[in-house]
């Protein structure tokens, strides 16, 4: 690297935005941006170096002289970016969710091998104030050894709020995407609940250095809901089971679309407890039983607001209390100093594994999976063929190749309606609706 400040390059400026404000202020300097969208570019501009480059086509992007990228594109589409730019000789920095399929996790793995390169999960959950605080009690040994955790992302939108992100096929829409057909590909129309499921797992994952190796899921199916709004996925909830590198059990559920919104974690271990408190997650309540004392501890019960270990200033004023920070400032170090990324790509497609093979239980009602140790190349190959998706294809348009949600499975998958011709009978209502009330 010829210099102390890493030379980054943001691709996707929608989620891209907020980590690209993050890059001068942790020590980088952002050199190029890429969205398909040219009118996006300009956002850019008062953050970007003299001199800085602005693509819309990836392939020309990753030419660019950079050190590291950060992959922010849509959620399910970032694993090949990845592999070019790591094939490109680039450090990669990429988005939730590491990968969307099976196939897709072994092509990662299998890059970052050949290549040698940097990869890192830019998972931010696990860099809040109350998350770091969960790791450093936990590997304190106050607690003993955790036999059952929890954790919990619970993101309801409201109907204007989807819509608001995966809009409808208008003319105004058409101005802003490449052909009238992108907004029905919208990953969040299609998003099976298990497949966002990093925020809730990730942060157990850093306070307790485990790994999943198992998955159990059940979905609860609310078919009102996707109706009003307008998505294929009509499960409100997917909660997981899974075991664990060390025999313990972990209950997780991601993007949960039912309220409270908020996100909770609870290590449940031998000697006692600890979790954030729902509704402040800032805190951290720490229980110790009364008929089992621990040696050194007096006090049965704390509950306390948790400061950041450092960069406390910096951190307060950034993105998803604090998180946002820090997988930014975390690139920098690595690429600077050397620092191994926490969530390299074997616990990031590990996640995506858990993903993955939990959403495959639910549609098999509750089956337990194994999740494959992509670290063996001989198990990589019994994977790296497998490219069924929930998700449609961004750039063909090519519909699902599994259901995205489990009230299909039951109609056997979409019954005699195709779905996009359904959608675009529902467009046109609304069209029609719309026009009706204006005059």
């Amino acid at each position: 690297m010829s210099t102390d400040r890493p030379r980054i390059g943001v691709f996707g400026l929608g989620r891209g935005c907020d980590l690209m404000r993050k890059v001068n202020l942790c020590g980088g300097q952002l050199v190029a941006v890429c969205d398909r969208i040219p009118s996006k570019l300009s956002r850019a501009e008062e953050y970007m170096a003299p001199g800085g480059g602005y693509y819309v086509d990836f392939d020309e992007f990753i030419q660019h002289d950079m050190d590291g990228v950060i992959i922010a594109n849509y959620f399910n589409d970032h694993a090949r970016f990845a592999v070019k730019a790591l094939e490109a000789g680039k450090a990669v920095m990429s988005e939730c969710t590491a990968a969307s399929t099976m196939a897709d996790c072994v092509a990662l793995v299998r890059a970052v091998e050949k290549t040698g390169g940097i990869y890192m999960l830019g998972e931010n959950y696990p860099f809040t104030a109350s998350s770091q605080e969960l790791r450093r009690i936990y590997l304190s040994g106050r607690l003993g050894k955790v036999v059952f955790a929890e954790g919990e992302y619970v993101h309801p939108m409201s109907s204007n709020g989807i819509l608001n992100i995966a809009p409808w096929m208008n003319e105004k829409d058409r101005e802003l995407y490449d052909n009238g057909a992108a907004p029905i590909l919208h990953w969040r129309r299609w998003l099976a609940r298990t497949y966002y499921s990093t925020h809730a797992m990730a942060p157990l994952m850093y306070a307790t250095d485990l790994e999943p190796r198992d998955v159990s899921c059940l979905a609860a199916c609310i078919e009102e809901e996707a109706e009003k709004d307008s998505r294929f996925a009509g499960d409100g909830a997917a909660p997981m089971l899974v075991g664990m590198s060390d025999g313990s059990v972990f209950r997780v559920a991601g993007s949960c679309n039912f309220g409270p919104a908020g996100t909770w974690y609870r290590l449940a271990c031998t000697k006692g407890g600890v979790e954030t408190v729902r509704g402040n997650r800032p805190m951290i309540r720490m229980n110790f039983p009364d008929d089992r004392p621990t040696p050194g501890v007096t006090v049965t019960e704390q509950c306390y607001t948790p400061d950041f270990p450092e960069a406390a200033e910096l951190a307060k004023n950034a993105g998803h209390g604090g998180g946002d920070f820090f997988v930014v400032y975390n690139f920098i170090r690595t690429l600077r100093d050397g620092m191994k990324p926490y969530f390299d790509v074997y616990k990031a497609v590990a996640l995506s594994e858990m993903a993955i093979m939990g959403w495959r239980s639910a549609l098999a009602g509750g089956v337990r999976f194994c999740l494959p140790d992509l670290r063996l190349e001989s198990e990589r190959v019994k994977w790296e063929n497998y490219t069924f998706t929930p998700f449609p294809n961004n750039e063909t348009g090519e519909p699902p190749t599994m259901p995205c949600c489990t009230r299909d499975i039951k109609t056997n998958y979409y019954g005699d309606i195709d779905p996009f011709e359904a959608y675009k009978a529902r467009v046109a209502a609304e069209a029609e609706k719309a026009e009706k009330e204006v005059k």
